[in-house]
């Protein structure tokens, strides 16, 4: 049985689709394997994150930013998240930094999106293959710190600026304005 030429494009078209998502899922398995292989290290939370641990602990929101407002310097947007998550799993080292790991996960996300933009899924691929190796994140996607959330704000800022120029929406301006809003109030300039 022969063939036509738009039977063979679309044969083609599946076969292109089939190994672009047999791509994009092995290169996020892999971006989960590196961030996960220290998720596991019972040796307890370093200095750093016993302190967010501490802030974040405190009853309620408002002792949470009374203790802030008396002892530290750091926005609060953080602590609010890891208060939150705390009431909703648990307080344990490996729950603490599921949060991180979540936070890492979305920026390997986002920067296929930011190469899908610039370009189109190729570069997105290309774009998500740099954030697996990213050497901050893979470190940082294990630690109970704000790092790896402003780094993620960040990342989305870079996507929405994008998609900003491209377009001129005010609903876009709006978007970035937000996510800046949301930096200034994780990460201390």
């Amino acid at each position: 049985m022969c063939r036509t030429g738009s039977e063979k494009s679309i044969s083609t078209s599946n076969i292109q689709k089939s190994l672009f998502y047999f791509c994009f899922l092995l290169i996020i398995i892999f971006a989960g394997i590196l961030r996960i292989r220290y998720l596991f290290d019972f040796t307890g939370l370093s200095y750093d994150e016993l302190y967010v641990w501490k802030i974040a602990s405190n009853s309620n929101i408002i002792d949470l930013f009374k203790e802030l407002i008396n002892t530290d310097y750091h926005p609060p947007l953080h602590f609010m998240f890891i208060h939150y998550w705390m009431n909703l799993f648990s307080s344990s080292d490996f729950s603490l930094r599921c949060s991180s790991l979540l936070f890492s996960f979305a920026i390997v996300i986002v920067f296929y999106f930011i190469g899908k933009e610039v370009k189109d899924k190729t570069i997105g691929i290309i774009f998500l293959l740099l954030a697996t190796f990213y050497p901050f994140s893979v470190y940082f996607s294990q630690n109970v710190r704000f790092y790896i959330l402003s780094d993620l704000i960040i990342a989305l800022i870079f996507l929405q600026l994008y998609r900003l120029l491209k377009s001129e929406k005010i609903k876009d301006i709006v978007i970035l304005i937000l996510l800046n809003l949301l930096l200034l109030y994780t990460q201390t300039m």
